[in-house]
């Protein structure tokens, strides 16, 4: 089983190169050649909205799960705008962050997304320490949400 999930992120991580090789072949053609530029703006939808669905098909892994101590830890208090900062210093747009009481946090992504959670977690936990209380999807809705919470305050030089 594992293997096949791995051969399934591998497929996933070629198709996330191949919407960008696609994308960028139709931002060039569109001054050049209109019919040309839609047909690959086209396959690179296309191929967003099959890797949206293998995303959600597959079970989220293991690596990322919580750690059981994670319920009764303290968290550092983290004002907005720093962790703001943090999640775009590691690459994240984060127009739907949500602060909560216990100094965690609520991050909602948009339906569809070409890069997998797993890579974005692995940005963030590079740059601070932060300890990952849930994640999953909305039952409502496609939107991926991350419920984190930083263990000590980011630091712009890392």
């Amino acid at each position: 089983m594992d293997d096949n999930l791995q051969a399934l992120r591998e497929i996933m991580t070629r198709w996330d190169k191949r919407i960008q090789e696609a994308r960028q072949h139709s931002q060039n053609l569109n001054a050049s050649n209109v019919h040309q530029g839609y047909y690959y703006r086209g396959i690179a939808e296309g191929l967003a909205l099959a890797l949206h669905d293998l995303q959600a098909a597959l079970p989220a892994p293991s690596e990322v799960t919580p750690p059981a101590s994670a319920a009764s830890e303290t968290f550092a208090r983290v004002e907005m705008g720093s962790a703001l900062e943090c999640l775009k210093r590691a690459g994240w747009s984060a127009p739907d962050l949500r602060g909560h009481a216990d100094n965690s946090f609520s991050l909602f992504f948009p339906a569809l997304q070409t890069v997998t959670l797993d890579e974005r977690l692995r940005q963030l936990i590079a740059l601070a320490d932060v300890v990952i209380l849930d994640q999953g999807r909305l039952p409502n809705s496609s939107k991926a949400y991350l419920d984190f919470a930083f263990r000590s305050p980011p630091h712009a030089d890392r």
